[in-house]
């Protein structure tokens, strides 16, 4: 906070102080005096008032509202990038936690999981996890709801699958393009929390390979949740070693059995 002098000053308004006291603020940590001085003008005028000179809690506080602020903004540009088209495909965006259901007792513990996982996110102390199974048993939706949750939680979240995030990464080389690369693996670090989905569709070229890496080392300490098809030795096979073990790190393993829940709905629709 600006000294009482200083504010005064500008209106032409001298003070007579007299420092009464000092005393070391709690809240910022600074020396402070304890001031006296008597009102100059107004129907009080010679009444004598007690102030604070040296307190910069308020210079603190509005520090911090400022810095969330872009920290808010920041974030809220990553996620935009990224809704600019779409990364979700038209069936998962009806994906919640409430219309999952579990055909198995994996399928219902790893929805359990992930409603606990809403309940306690933090989105520097949450853990990341790792989603395995086959086609179709519903990896990928309950990450989904676990996002829209989270959303209309007022965090920032970004759902993209690995292949389409290199896709959209490549794009970014057009010289006509109007975003930068870097913006993009930025975004991917700020926000709340990342899913990435189907992580080892494809096997991944070296290029692959080092994207994935920037992204996974980025967000180390941050929640991210990964899906993937495949066991942990053929995972480690397709992303690399040196990816693999990275995101092995605080990450709760959830496997999920059962046959393809969207083959199921197919075959009873054409029954």
């Amino acid at each position: 906070m600006k000294e009482i002098q200083q504010i005064l000053s500008g209106k032409n308004i001298i003070l007579d102080f007299e420092t009464i006291g000092e005393e070391v603020c709690e809240g910022c940590g600074m020396e402070v005096e304890i001031v006296q001085f008597p009102l100059s003008l107004g129907p009080n005028k010679g009444k004598l008032m007690t102030g604070r000179k040296g307190c910069i809690c308020e210079d603190i506080l509005l520090a911090e509202q400022a810095f969330e602020a872009r920290e808010r903004t920041k974030k809220q540009r990553a996620v935009d990038l990224f809704n600019e088209k779409s990364l979700i495909n038209e069936v998962l965006k009806r994906a919640t936690l409430k219309n999952y259901l579990p055909q198995t007792e994996s399928q219902q513990k790893a929805l359990e999981w992930s409603v606990q996982y809403c309940k306690d996110f933090h989105p520097e102390k949450s853990l990341n996890a790792l989603f395995q199974g086959t086609y179709g048993v519903g990896k990928s939706h309950l990450s989904v709801g676990i996002v829209r949750y989270l959303i209309k939680q007022g965090y920032t979240c970004i759902f993209t699958s690995v292949p389409k995030l290199f896709t959209k990464i490549k794009s970014t080389y057009d010289r006509n393009s109007d975003t930068k690369e870097s913006d993009l693996l930025d975004a991917l670090e700020v926000v709340d929390l990342l899913v990435l989905d189907d992580l080892g569709a494809e096997q991944a070229s070296d290029w692959q390979l080092s994207k994935l890496f920037e992204v996974i080392d980025t967000r180390a300490g941050k929640p991210t949740i990964y899906t993937t098809n495949h066991n942990s030795l053929t995972l480690a096979e397709q992303v690399g070693n040196r990816n693999f073990d990275r995101l092995l790190h605080n990450v709760e393993i959830l496997v999920l059995d059962g046959s393809s829940y969207r083959k199921k709905q197919h075959e009873q629709t054409n029954f």
